[in-house]
């Protein structure tokens, strides 16, 4: 299938080289070691995320099962067409941490998997409960859109990591909400790798706060990284919000850009240069 040689190309080409044999020599003279006793092991993480699919309209999507012994465990392949949409709940980092809502939509995908162990995939999945540990991994195709918190992202191919929160996006553009100028932020770029759920660096990217397909005024980076920081003022201890309940601060993150070899705009006209920035967003 075309679109499982496009998808599996990159995961191809990430994994690690055979691992060559070794020896161990092993002298007779030596002295008993400490005995090693095998533990079972347990995930990390036990909580469940819930994984929901459905077709992205009216028209029912198509489904191709099948189990991979590429890798060690074996992985369950899913190749979808004809639109598809999946939302998945309960995503959280270290037990603390609730990341919401991902919602993921476009035309084609490949999803990889823990494996069933009997080689079925049901067409109509409805609601399915991993644990937070268990691969997820999503490859998309065509018109994709990407919805999670403040952050919507639109763009023409896609691997997302639901495990590692982590994903890489191709010809794609991201929208950010800003409270502080009640606007969004727009990123777009050649290439957008997400680190985290709120750590993007963009390549070959531009950056405006206009809301126009083409804006009149943006600004060209070679890299864009966006990410929350955690700020205090220069001086004094600034305005701050208290928990009524606890009387303890409350600490607010901030969006902060750091752009490198920048390019200011307006229409098609370069007014200034600068090698640095660093900024709240």
């Amino acid at each position: 299938d075309d679109l499982f040689q496009r998808a599996n190309s990159p995961r191809r080409a990430s994994r690690r080289a055979t691992l060559l044999q070794t020896q161990l020599v092993v002298d007779d003279q030596a002295e008993g070691g400490p005995e090693f006793q095998v533990m079972p092991l347990e995930p990390q993480n036990s909580l469940l995320r819930r994984v929901r699919i459905f077709p992205r309209n009216a028209i029912p999507y198509s489904v191709h099962s099948f189990e991979s012994r590429e890798t060690t465990p074996p992985e369950q392949v899913w190749v979808l067409n004809g639109g598809i949409r999946i939302v998945i709940d309960g995503l959280q980092v270290d037990n603390l941490q609730d990341l919401g809502t991902v919602d993921l939509a476009a035309d084609r995908m490949v999803i990889w998997t823990q494996s069933l162990g009997d080689g079925e995939f049901n067409a109509d999945p409805g609601e399915t409960f991993q644990s937070n540990d268990t691969p997820f991994t999503v490859y998309l195709e065509g018109n994709i859109v990407i919805r999670q918190g403040q952050n919507v992202v639109r763009a023409s191919r896609a691997t997302y990591d639901v495990r590692e929160h982590r994903a890489l996006y191709q010809d794609v553009e991201l929208r950010t909400f800003l409270p502080q100028i009640n606007g969004d932020l727009r990123v777009r770029a050649e290439r957008i790798r997400q680190k985290s759920q709120s750590s993007f660096h963009a390549q070959n990217a531009w950056a405006t706060g206009s809301k126009y397909g083409v804006p009149g005024y943006r600004l060209h980076s070679t890299d864009i990284y966006l990410e929350n920081r955690y700020t205090q003022p220069w001086i004094g201890p600034g305005a701050r919000m208290y928990d009524p309940a606890t009387g303890a601060p409350i600490i607010q993150e901030t969006p902060w850009i750091t752009s490198l070899n920048n390019t200011f705009l307006v229409e098609e006209v370069p007014l200034f240069y600068t090698p640095y920035l660093s900024a709240p967003a």
